[in-house]
């Protein structure tokens, strides 16, 4: 339980440097603030999306013969952290297409 708390306080500024870094990151690849502004919208937006259907899938047993789950139960409380660091991958990732 301890590590949960630690974890529990520490998580809202990872949240904010990671949407800051987004953000950041975005305005120097694309050199403008709308598009780096409406990404970072739909990061944050992909945040309670993600973990919400995370929750359902995994911890209610929502559609769980669809995904194969077959013995919902609590999810581990270090993921959040680590979904937001796959998530903060995926925005920050400006569009490659036509460049190969």
């Amino acid at each position: 339980m301890d590590i949960t708390q630690k974890i529990t306080t520490v998580l809202p500024i990872y949240l904010a440097v990671a949407i800051g870094l987004s953000l950041l990151i975005l305005i120097i690849a694309f050199r403008s603030v709308l598009v780096p502004i409406i990404a970072t919208v739909g990061f944050v937006l992909s945040l309670p999306a993600t973990l919400g259907s995370l929750t359902a899938i995994y911890q209610f047993g929502w559609f769980e013969e669809l995904f194969g789950v077959h013995n919902p139960g609590p999810i581990i409380s270090f993921l959040p952290i680590i979904l937001i660091g796959i998530l903060f991958g995926l925005a920050s990732e400006p569009g490659r297409a036509g460049t190969d």
